[in-house]
Formats: structure tokens, sequence, C-alpha cells
């Protein structure tokens, strides 16, 4: 699949045209969007991998939008464990405080956070609210694919995400 090849194969190439159709669904959805900022990994995992696939992702989508492109406004502060096996609880707690927004880079900024693969929307969650209190004005997500929780596995973990946005129910801490 696509997406494992870019995640996992190092197929970057394939951001370019993945990007394509998400730069569709943006347009459909006619989001008011100012920058594009892509969710950062773990600093551990980013090593390993050797680069961050929503970073590219986001990249393409920038260079075809005209989006602002700000892949260092958000920041990935806690050295998180992979959240593959975690359950929906165990993911959310994996990730609470994860997350730091640059306030001069988002500050009164609509963003546009992207992901590559959504499962329980805990990452999206957490990262949206660091962008919220850094005072981004709104903020919305999207994903390439989203994986099912009890049917992830190496073999098959994504499966292709809806043709519309979803809506996250993310609360400004005060």
């Amino acid at each position: 699949m696509a997406v494992q090849r870019l995640k996992f194969k190092n197929d970057l190439g394939l951001s370019v045209f993945l990007g394509q159709l998400l730069v569709q669904l943006i347009q459909q959805q006619a989001w008011p969007v100012d920058c594009i900022i892509p969710v950062p990994l773990n600093p551990r995992r980013r090593r390993a991998r050797g680069y961050n696939q929503s970073a590219f992702l986001a990249y393409a989508i920038a260079l075809q939008t005209g989006l602002s492109y700000l892949p260092g406004a958000l920041l990935r502060i806690k050295d998180t464990r992979s959240q593959v096996g975690l359950s929906a609880e165990e993911r959310h707690l994996n990730l609470q405080a994860a997350f730091n927004a640059k306030v001069d880079l988002v500050s009164g900024r609509t963003v546009l956070l992207l992901d590559d693969v959504m499962t329980t929307g805990a990452t999206l969650r957490n990262a949206a609210s660091a962008l919220l209190q850094g005072g981004a004005s709104q903020v919305y997500a999207l994903t390439l694919a989203r994986a099912l929780l009890e049917e992830h596995s190496s073999e098959d973990p994504v499966s292709p995400a809806p043709t519309r946005g979803q809506q996250l129910d993310v609360q400004q801490s005060s």
C-alpha cells in the first residue's frame, strides 16, 4: 500500500502524488487555512527513520497550494513510546503534554495540521490542543489514511481516509 511505502520504505516520491490527492480534498472543503504544520515525530523515531513522512506530505501540499509551510511551529517535547498496540486510553495518556507550539509562529493563525495516519485521534487532539494553547485561532486536521484500532497490524495497518473532514473534539486548556 502507498501509505506503508511512504511511511516505512522511504518512498518519498509518493508524497507529491499523495499530496495532490489531499490538495483536492482541501479545495473541496474550502477550509480557510493560512498555514500547514506537520505532526512532528518522536525525535528518536525521526533519527531512526531518517525523515518525517508527514513533513514531506505537508511540504508537497504547501507547494501546490501556496500555504505557509511551518514544520518548526509544533515541537514534540515528550519522548513518547510507540502507539502501536496501545488502547485508545493508553494512546491518549501516552501523548498528554507531548507537544508544544511556538507562539510567535502560530498566534492568530488558522492552521492545517497534517499527519499521515489517524487511529484514535489522540495525536491530532493533543497536537491541536498545543497549537490552540500557543495562540492559533483555529486548527483543521487532515490525515492521509485512517487505521482501525482493532485491525491495526504490520500487515495491513491502514484503511483509506474518509472523503469528508472529521471533526475532532479539542478543548483549549486555560
